[in-house]
């Protein structure tokens, strides 16, 4: 039976499960400015035809982050348990330079986390050193690469905003040619990151089907070869005063277990339409 591991503090914690298709989990809360666009995520996961779960945490994509079969949790590892700073590829992993410091510490000195990295050439990126402004006056400072940085890996696609790019030619340049990536800088009409995070897409494979789970007011996906799902409504609220998109609201586990085990709340989620 497969198995996967969660790294801890004093080892691994293995999950043996039965094989199944993966299961989808996607933060809904109760705030009335943000359920109608967190259960409109949760309406287009449903339409990919997996298991989708919907847990009251907001931004599930950061309580862990999954790879060779071992998971990284928030819980234990804190910002390197977050997803939002890796984008993963086929033999490269762009990771936010903001963990840089730590993650080399627990890579010098974890032969766990070695191994979840395994060949895997890593690559530091700084991530968009300007402030993303919303409504009413807000920003952030981001520090997570997959705010302004989104990849398909089944078509070789990295997206980056215009001036995220800009800000580190040479080394989305260099991370292209050595790995044979399709590079689609995002236009900046106005020379900033475009505040709805469009590039904050969630992508998945069912069945050799390559899914792509995007915001319908925004998004960079015009390719062939993917099976682009749209939101039912515009996703506006969560990017413009919370800072969060599409990905940063979903994730996806081999077993429910993985979500008993880092003590995830959920429960299934029924469409309302």
């Amino acid at each position: 039976m497969p198995e996967i591991k969660i790294i801890r503090e004093d080892g691994l914690e293995r999950i043996i499960y039965e094989e199944s298709a993966p299961n989808l989990i996607f933060g809904l809360n109760n705030v009335p400015s943000q359920e109608a666009e967190r259960r409109s995520i949760g309406e287009a996961l449903l339409q990919t035809g997996l298991e989708v779960y919907s847990t009251p945490e907001n931004w599930p994509n950061d309580s862990y982050v999954q790879n060779n079969g071992l998971v990284i949790a928030e819980q234990d590892f804190g910002k390197l348990g977050h997803g939002g700073n890796y984008i993963f590829g086929d033999n490269f992993v762009l990771v936010s330079e903001d963990i840089k410091k730590e993650l080399q510490k627990h890579l010098e000195n974890n032969e766990h986390f070695k191994s979840f990295f395994g060949e895997t050439d890593i690559v530091f990126v700084p991530p968009y050193s300007e402030r993303i402004f919303g409504e009413f006056g807000n920003s952030i400072l981001p520090k997570h690469l997959d705010l302004t940085v989104g990849y398909i890996p089944e078509i070789r696609r990295l997206f980056v905003e215009g001036p995220h790019y800009e800000q580190n030619i040479d080394l989305f340049e260099k991370t292209a040619a050595e790995n044979r990536l399709n590079l689609n800088i995002n236009p900046s009409e106005d020379g900033e990151v475009s505040p709805y995070l469009r590039n904050n897409f969630f992508s998945l494979v069912k069945e050799g089907t390559v899914f792509v789970i995007a915001n319908r007011y925004d998004n960079p996906i015009q390719e062939t070869g993917v099976t682009l799902i749209k939101t039912d409504k515009d996703i506006d609220v969560l990017p413009m005063r919370n800072h969060g998109s599409v990905k940063c609201a979903t994730n996806i586990a081999p077993t429910t277990k993985l979500w008993d085990a880092l003590g995830i709340e959920y429960k299934k989620y029924e469409s309302k339409s």
